[in-house]
């Protein structure tokens, strides 16, 4: 353990390291506890389409996207692993992202209306 200005900045900086990880496990149990929610709880009758206890787990897999975006831009920029490695996490990222574009280009042209 360090004191002084000296050692309050390594500290800070070994923290702010490990700041992408912890935001990644953050957004992954917000997912997994708005997941039990989804399941678990629910509305009857005419407002069971609804399904207004799945806000939070849109919300989830929104967090768990962009902070997973946070840790690969910052490994990338470490140059951590293998350069394979980040290639395939960079290309599966991507496809990812292009499915969700084409996705909502059907919704806002007016597919999946009934």
């Amino acid at each position: 353990f360090t004191t002084g200005p000296r050692g309050a900045l390594e500290q800070g900086e070994a923290s702010r390291s490990h700041l992408g990880v912890h935001i990644l496990e953050l957004a992954w149990q917000m997912l997994v506890i708005s997941l039990a929610e989804v399941l678990f709880m629910y509305e009857k009758g005419f407002r069971l389409p609804d399904m207004n206890f799945s806000w939070g787990y849109m919300h989830g897999i929104f967090f768990v996207f962009v902070s997973s975006l946070i840790v690969l831009i910052r490994r990338t920029w470490k140059k951590e692993g293998h350069w394979w490695l980040t290639a395939a996490q960079w290309l599966a990222y991507g496809w990812h992202l292009a499915c969700g574009i084409y996705y909502f280009m059907g919704i806002f042209a007016g597919g999946l209306y009934y």
